[in-house]
């Protein structure tokens, strides 16, 4: 492995949150919201109806995925929609996924 690999840089602190990050990501409801959003922008209401969820309960999980700033969202009338705030949730779940199907063969 080459010595300048940024992996071996990493200090704790940034260990220790990217530990928290994937905690975050790896919640089974977070990530089927994660899903969701990157295939479509969804009020709280969408989404409860299509996770066959409680409003309440996706809210509860959206204030995780908001604070590690995964998802955002703008104002329409008096609804907020939600979107996937970056490309690269797309790519970690993308790759994971991957990972998984070469685990299974």
């Amino acid at each position: 492995m080459n010595e300048s690999n940024s992996f071996l840089d990493l200090n704790a602190n940034t260990l220790e949150s990217l530990s928290e990050l994937f905690t975050a990501i790896a919640a089974p409801t977070r990530l089927k919201i994660l899903y969701l959003l990157i295939q479509r922008q969804s009020t709280v209401f969408q989404m409860a109806y299509y996770l066959q969820m409680t409003p309440s309960a996706i809210s509860h999980q959206l204030r995780e995925l908001r604070r590690w700033e995964l998802v955002s969202y703008f104002k329409r009338g008096k609804y907020h929609v939600y979107f996937c705030n970056s490309h690269n949730v797309e790519i970690i779940l993308e790759k994971s996924i991957q990972l998984i199907k070469i685990k299974k063969h």
